[in-house]
């Protein structure tokens, strides 16, 4: 053995530690085996020779039994100091990739012999380890036995022996499809016999046309199939069993890990379709019979399945819908109308919690979404999974908000009670935003109840909480609230793939799958249809959750999802939709009660949509106002008065208007009921809270980004705008005046400057409306005027706003250099006074 090089060093010495090991064995058997110590001895003679011939490397004792079969002679003595110098010699001929291909068999039936015995079981478990994923020598019939000793050793009651076991099939089937994922990027899945007898769409026609790698792990796979649905397998041993959650789990593993296989291959897609989806839907059968039973006490004995079993079959159901639908047309219709079915109130709360977590993973794949709408909702013939997937899970979160009964304060699953804010007894109100793992924590008030819930980590870092829970056989303790959180998110992440799809951020999947059973629905745009699907149930949800949560982090989030929404609805021409949510969004804006003056009399509003009247129903359920609430007083005559109002502001229970009242609500405070503030003479007071002015801000931010979408929207959302302007009574103030309020030093830096920014906004609206497009620009004088004409009309009694009047104005100064295209509409409005 010549010198020099890293290599030849440890091929050196790998050579002494093995003479080593022989002498070892030549001592422990000297007396009572002398057979063996004279296989030891020969053993060793023939390594030193084999090493000091010239060339000498690794390959020349891969090529030799010479030195295997001493320490299988050895080991077959049954001594447990001789077993494990002898398992411990071969792990390092294995290691060095040194193992003859004719020894396999032989080494199997030892380790066989050894593991009845029941003598060195993990060491035997650590070699067939080595044996099969250090080296590609091991196949068909060898490999078949690997397996069952393993399985055979994952029956053991020795929990050390058990869970090295269950590691050791992992590790083992995850080498076989990664030697199949390796030969087929290659080409080289079809064996040399069965070349030239591939079918139509190029795959190999039966499974004894594959390579060898691919025939066994195929084979391994079917039987897998077979042993989970409790049938014999035809390829591994027909004595062997298989624990119902371990066979779910290789299956998953397999089918998450290397989907292009089942992709590529017909003959492995086949396996889906005849034993993966047969198993998926008899397992999730009421009448099929579990082979494992539930834990005591963890459930009732009707809660079928299982929570362990319900973990296990999700996540395959799972990665069978996000990466095989192209293939499975007709079976991920059937899986997915059973998950949007496990939401329904009448299941436990554990599997609705599953499936919410599932549907939520979803929703974060917009080309998902995106065939879930061709494929089904646009064909005529088919379910409509999209919309029943939208509405499933916003019908989660309004029969939670609205069935939450009265209780004391809640802190749900990851929160503890040190992580809460500082709430008041008297209303409920979370008064601070508190923060757990350096993330936000959602709070929703229901009927005096504040539940508090960790948001969840971003996408790239979420893993679902329950559906990662597979060390756990009981059904743990679920907080509705986190569900709820759930949903909410899955809510917001479908808005954001369905914006992307819109916006063709996001291009139609190239199908990769040669097996589709259906194809696209040619007629239809699917933007326009997954915005009609969506809209109505995701309005309602998001209405209920903005009036129910009760800080600024999630108002922003929902928010922001309605601002996204409204956006596509106008991209895409669809204005019942668009006017629902803008209806929803400027009823947010003022105190509750003080919005059904703008509800009622906006004609659009009437015929847009039932949604935007369950959102104000919603609304109108609630007895107060959530978050910290700032107070405005408007004092002296209405904004058309002629007088300027008196702006103040104090803080939260300093005479919040009571319920009945325009600003207020049964969770306000005291105070007395006053008259509304538009158009009314005498003192005047609104509760204004954070979150309305949160909404304000948002409805500004819509008018200045989107203005050329909003079109007819225009008169809905200057009503809204008058309204705002006489609740803060900013019809003649300006944020400089406001700013030098002296009664302003009540209110925090922190709410000052947030008001002065809105304030900013609405003072500059019609400043800005010389971005307009002219289109956009005639649609906004036109409501102004008829704006105008309203308020004259339902005035006669009174003296009427001149909001729309002042706003024509503004309008008109900003845009003189389009005098030609404002002029018309303008003098025509204006010859219908009489002077």
């Amino acid at each position: 053995m010549s010198g020099g090089g890293p290599q030849q060093a440890a091929e050196r010495q790998l050579v002494q530690a093995l003479r080593g090991d022989l002498n070892l064995i030549c001592n422990e058997a000297k007396k009572r085996f002398p057979a063996v110590r004279e296989s030891a001895e020969r053993g060793s003679m023939k390594l030193k020779t084999l090493s000091e011939s010239p060339g000498f490397s690794m390959k020349a004792l891969a090529d030799t039994d010479d030195v295997v079969h001493p320490l299988l002679f050895a080991a077959e003595t049954k001594n447990p100091r001789i077993v494990q110098i002898s398992l411990t010699s071969l792990q390092k001929l294995m290691q060095y990739k040194a193992i003859p291909q004719k020894s396999v068999e032989s080494i199997v039936a030892t380790l066989k012999v050894l593991m009845e015995s029941q003598i060195e079981e993990l060491k035997i478990l650590q070699t067939i380890l080595l044996l099969v994923t250090s080296m590609n020598i091991v196949r068909g019939r060898s490999l078949s036995k690997v397996l069952e000793l393993c399985f055979k050793l994952y029956s053991s009651r020795d929990s050390s022996v058990h869970s090295t076991a269950g590691v050791a099939i992992r590790q083992i089937v995850t080498a076989l499809f990664e030697r199949v994922s390796a030969v087929s990027a290659k080409g080289d899945l079809v064996s040399e016999e069965g070349e030239g007898e591939e079918d139509e769409v190029g795959g190999p026609k039966k499974e004894k046309d594959l390579s060898r790698e691919a025939g066994d792990a195929y084979l391994l796979f079917q039987d897998l199939c077979f042993l989970t649905n409790g049938d014999p397998p035809a390829w591994l041993p027909n004595t062997l069993e298989l624990e119902l959650s371990l066979g779910l789990e290789l299956l998953e593993t397999v089918l998450r890990e290397y989907p292009q296989i089942f992709m590529k291959e017909k003959v492995f897609n086949l396996l889906l379709t005849e034993r993966i989806c047969p198993l998926i839907i008899k397992l999730f059968s009421p009448s099929s019979k579990y082979r494992h039973s539930p834990p005591a006490n963890s459930m009732s004995p009707n809660d079928k399945p299982t929570f362990a079993l319900s973990v296990r079959l999700l996540r395959i159901l799972s990665v069978l819908i996000r990466e095989f639908y192209t293939s499975l047309i007709t079976q991920c219709e059937i899986f997915l109308s059973m998950l949007v079915r496990f939401l329904d109130s009448d299941k436990p709360l554990w599997q609705r919690t599953l499936a919410m977590e599932v549907l939520h993973s979803f929703t974060n794949h917009p080309l998902l979404l995106r065939s879930f709408c061709e494929y089904y909702d646009m064909q005529e013939h088919s379910s409509r999974i999209f919309s029943d997937i939208i509405n499933a899970v916003g019908g989660f979160i309004q029969s939670y908000l609205t069935s939450v009964p009265a209780a004391s304060v809640q802190l749900p699953f990851g929160i503890t009670s040190s992580g809460g804010g500082a709430i008041n007894s008297s209303t409920g109100h979370v008064t601070s935003l508190p923060t757990l793992s350096g993330r936000h924590v959602h709070m929703f008030t229901i009927r005096g109840t504040v539940i508090q819930v960790e948001a969840l980590p971003p996408n790239s870092h979420h893993k679902q909480a329950f559906l990662e829970m597979l060390d756990k056989s009981e059904v743990p303790v679920i907080s509705e609230g986190y569900t709820l959180v759930v949903a909410m998110t899955a809510l917001i992440d479908a808005v954001k793939s369905v914006s992307l799809v819109v916006t063709d951020e996001v291009k139609a999947k190239k199908h990769v799958a040669q097996f589709l059973h259906r194809s696209p629905s040619p007629g239809g745009d699917v933007k326009e249809m997954m915005l009609k699907s969506s809209w109505s149930g995701v309005l309602a949800s998001l209405a209920l959750l903005l009036d129910s949560c009760n800080d600024e982090y999630t108002a922003r989030l929902i928010l922001q999802c309605s601002h996204k929404f409204i956006q596509l609805c106008g991209l895409m021409s669809m204005t019942v939709p668009r006017d629902a949510f803008l209806t929803a969004l400027c009823k947010s804006c003022l105190p509750p009660r003080f919005t059904l003056s703008l509800i009622t009399s906006h004609r659009t509003t009437r015929s847009s949509s039932s949604a935007a009247a369950m959102a104000q129903e919603a609304s109108e359920k609630k007895g107060g106002l959530e978050g910290d609430p700032v107070i405005i007083r408007g004092g002296g005559e209405g904004a058309a008065g002629g007088s300027r109002k008196k702006l103040a502001f104090s803080q939260p229970g300093e005479g919040a208007v009571s319920g009945g009242s325009v600003g207020g609500g049964g969770e306000g405070g005291g105070g007395k009921a006053t008259t509304p503030v538009s158009g009314q003479k005498g003192m005047q007071s609104a509760l204004v809270t954070v979150k309305n002015l949160q909404c304000t801000g948002q409805l500004l931010k819509i008018i200045s980004d989107h203005g050329n979408l909003l079109d007819t929207a225009w008169l809905l959302v200057l009503t809204a705008v008058q309204h705002i302007k006489e609740v803060f009574g900013l019809s003649q103030i300006q944020s400089q005046t406001l700013l030098e309020n002296s009664s302003l030093s009540l209110v925090n830096v922190e709410k000052k400057s947030e008001v002065s920014a809105v304030v900013d906004k609405l003072n500059s609206l019609f400043k800005n409306t010389k971005k307009l497009s002219g289109a956009s620009l005639d649609h906004l004088i036109s409501a102004l005027c008829q704006l105008s004409l309203d308020e004259v009309s339902s005035s006669p009694n009174r003296e009427p706003s001149l909001f729309a009047m002042t706003s024509l104005l503004e309008t008109g100064v900003a845009n003189l250099e389009r005098i030609d295209l404002i002029w018309p509409p303008i003098t025509s409005h204006l010859s219908r006074y009489e002077l």
